[in-house]
């Protein structure tokens, strides 16, 4: 009998095929989210998290040796299924600097909006006293998304023949004034 919420899996045994293990890696991450969200990250074991999943400890371990790898990788996976960023597109290298900075402000307000990053951010704070490694895991989003804006506006003052003292500062303080810095 297997518990509700628990996922089942009918796989052969021995190593997956890449388009199966990335199905087992998003399971595992999806599963792993959802617990984290709703009983937090300390409550949260990988024993819970192989049940959940419906793999076996030698998957989950062999993937993520760690729950804050494990944690990271959910963080990224979650990220990466509902950012829209306009400034990671091909396209953005026609963009002038304020139509893709206006669009990476609609889109980055958009994503800070949503349950799932919203409930990461919660997770963080309330137990990243207990574990920095939530609140390190938040913030590496958070500087790749003043990197790629840093991109952007080198980029665009390199194409529109200007310069530029301080992309760097000029990125964070515009990504961190988005957040409500």
């Amino acid at each position: 009998a297997h518990n509700e919420g628990e996922r089942t899996s009918s796989r052969a045994r021995g190593r997956p095929s890449r388009g199966v293990a990335a199905q087992i890696d998003e399971e595992i991450v999806e599963a792993a989210r959802d617990l984290f969200l709703s009983l937090g990250y300390e409550r949260t074991s990988m024993a819970m998290i192989t049940r959940a999943a419906g793999i076996s400890k030698t998957t989950l371990y062999s993937r993520y040796a760690t729950k804050t790898d494990l944690f990271i990788a959910s963080v990224n996976f979650t990220v990466d299924s509902i950012s829209t960023q306009i400034l990671s597109r091909p396209e953005a290298e026609s963009l002038d600097l304020k139509t893709g900075l206006k669009g990476f402000g609609r889109s980055a307000i958009y994503n800070s909006l949503d349950p799932l990053w919203s409930n990461y951010e919660r997770l963080a704070y309330s137990e990243g006293v207990r574990f920095p490694e939530l609140a390190v895991a938040i913030a590496e989003r958070v500087d790749a998304g003043i990197d790629m804006v840093r991109d952007f506006i080198v980029a665009c003052v390199d194409r529109e023949g200007g310069s530029v003292t301080d992309p760097h500062r000029i990125a964070a303080a515009f990504v961190l004034a988005l957040r409500g810095f």
